[in-house]
């Protein structure tokens, strides 16, 4: 059986499924005992081809200058095993190749500094980046951006206690430490030393580009279990409580908060980046297709209408509601959102009226 196995996989290596990353994604997210909790679900390869042209093709930087590459912030702070961002990634790399470029000379720099990708699920980071690297897998690179986060009742040092909640941690935080002893960790390169915590500045990020997860607070499927949207990783009731907690404390520290439990994570995510991406910077989302006219969603949209400009909404026509997905096996209708970060803009401007309250 193993050399059975083994000869099918040399196959499929030969024909390329290594630098596949559906098929990587697809086999992770089947794999995923917590997925009723953790909501993660993968997103389709030519959803995240169209989502990374709409946004990279917007950024405001200098394609032609060949210097400037690996000074580019790309973060996915709900990264999975990276399709997303392996798919903005792969457009930057083609837009160095237009100007002239030769992007494996670029790599271990864009790998370094340019490319920042954190989740709560250790073997899904490692597949990031693995996915990342097989751009050019035979160029060495020191450290990643690419983090696992605490999630949980932590430890410290000193014997006290708290709650991590992911990546969710950052939306009031500059920096966070990341390395404990469930092994959580920072991705190692060629040199096999990692820092301790990730420095993600406020407003330092040129794009955000996610599909977070989606699983609300209260669920009455699951009524026995008090907080869904913490229920992963086998935490106990007490920690579901106490992590709740502590993202009610984040979104009241929020000057002009979005997330609603109604509406699910998602909304404290897209707190998240925008309190992370630069004025003039994007952020790009799988979204569920409740943002445009869901009540629990319209702290969202009264945010993108203040604060951003050049809104675009890509949804699905059909009449099968289970083929309005851009990612797999959701049975939830979602679109796909762009907009530019832009505090100048006009409040009221013509391009944001589709996202004015019904």
């Amino acid at each position: 059986m193993i050399d059975a196995l083994a000869d099918a996989t040399q196959k499929l290596a030969h024909m390329g499924i290594t630098t596949r990353h559906d098929v990587v994604g697809k086999m992770f997210q089947s794999l995923i005992v917590d997925r009723k909790f953790l909501a993660t679900f993968y997103t389709r390869p030519t959803s995240a081809a169209l989502i990374s042209e709409l946004a990279i093709g917007r950024l405001r930087h200098n394609w032609k200058d060949l210097d400037s590459y690996d000074q580019l912030r790309i973060a996915d702070l709900s990264c999975g095993t990276g399709t997303l961002l392996s798919a903005a990634y792969r457009s930057s790399l083609m837009r160095f190749r237009r100007a002239g470029g030769d992007d494996s000379t670029i790599h271990a720099r864009m790998i370094e500094r340019a490319i920042i990708a954190a989740d709560i699920m250790p073997a899904a980071a490692h597949l990031c980046a693995s996915q990342l690297s097989s751009f050019h897998p035979t160029v060495a690179f020191g450290n990643t951006q690419v983090f696992t986060m605490p999630y949980g009742r932590i430890r410290e040092e000193d014997g006290s206690e708290r709650y991590a909640i992911g990546s969710l941690d950052l939306t009031d935080a500059n920096h966070l430490s990341t390395l404990f002893t469930t092994g959580a960790d920072q991705i190692k390169g060629v040199n096999n030393t990692a820092e301790s915590s990730i420095r993600l500045p406020e407003h330092s990020l040129d794009l955000v580009i996610m599909n977070p997860p989606f699983t609300r607070p209260t669920n009455h499927a699951l009524s026995e279990v008090p907080v869904p949207s913490f229920a992963g990783f086998d935490t106990s009731s007490q920690e579901q409580v106490a992590m709740s907690s502590r993202l009610k404390l984040l979104r009241r520290r929020l000057s002009s908060p979005m997330g609603d439990g109604n509406a699910g994570l998602a909304t404290y995510f897209m707190d998240l980046a925008h309190a992370k991406v630069k004025e003039g910077g994007l952020i790009a989302f799988v979204i569920p297709k409740t943002l445009v006219s869901g009540a629990s969603w319209a702290g969202v949209r009264r945010v993108l209408r203040q604060h951003y400009t050049n809104i675009v909404i890509v949804s699905i026509a059909s009449a099968n509601a289970k083929n309005l997905s851009f990612s797999a096996d959701t049975n939830l209708a979602e679109v796909l959102l762009v907009a530019e970060q832009d505090d100048s803009c006009p409040q009221l401007c013509g391009g944001c009226a589709v996202l004015e309250p019904a």
